[in-house]
């Protein structure tokens, strides 16, 4: 059932770019302060920051359902995205990576939630089965982009991988917020007859 939704799949390829964008060049943050000699604890606790803009970044987020459309917040998630890894090719000294940091944690909030809460509708009768496909779509992507870039990051070419990062972070906020936005007005137009709300959900 939830593998016949054309919808699903688009969110499920959807993910899996935003998994290798947003976790799999996320991972090379801490190796790229460690190849600079910073401690390792530290180069953690930056990294960890990652998780304090996203919760930070949430709180935002909360205010903004419903007064914000869905593509609105993707929009403004890819943003934060976009402009932390162009910093991140920049510079990645340990203050310009702490910012670096936050507003990726804030691109998860902004984007992800966004389209993980449009994962729900997809499937209403098999919604488990739709979230857990579009998790493994997720940490797939994650993967992928890890181990494609492993040999570039071990030979410490860590620049050109942030700057890939930021470009690719371009499809991928165009196709999430482009796709939401034609899913908002199919299932408006079909409405019940689709098994899908006649109105969208808030994000």
């Amino acid at each position: 059932m939830v593998l016949s939704s054309a919808w699903q799949w688009y969110v499920m390829a959807v993910a899996m770019l935003e998994g290798a964008v947003l976790l799999g060049f996320l991972t090379y943050l801490a190796p790229v302060l460690e190849a600079r000699g910073v401690p390792t604890a530290l180069a953690g606790a930056v990294a960890a920051l990652y998780g304090v803009g996203s919760m930070a970044a949430a709180q935002v987020v909360k205010r903004l359902v419903g007064q914000w459309s869905p593509v609105g917040l993707i929009t403004a998630g890819g943003a934060q995205m976009a402009a932390a890894y162009l910093l991140a090719g920049y510079s990645q000294s340990t203050g310009a990576l702490v910012v670096v940091a936050l507003l990726l944690g804030g691109g998860w909030s902004f984007m992800h939630s966004t389209i993980q809460s449009w994962a729900t509708t997809l499937s209403p009768t098999a919604r488990a089965t739709g979230v857990a496909m579009f998790g493994v779509a997720l940490y797939v992507g994650s993967a992928l982009a890890s181990g494609l870039a492993a040999s570039t990051a071990q030979a410490h070419a860590y620049r050109p991988l942030f700057w890939l990062a930021a470009v690719l972070t371009v499809p991928l906020t165009a196709a999430a917020a482009l796709g939401r936005a034609r899913y908002q007005r199919t299932s408006t137009a079909s409405g019940p007859r689709t098994g899908t709300p006649a109105r969208a959900d808030a994000r």
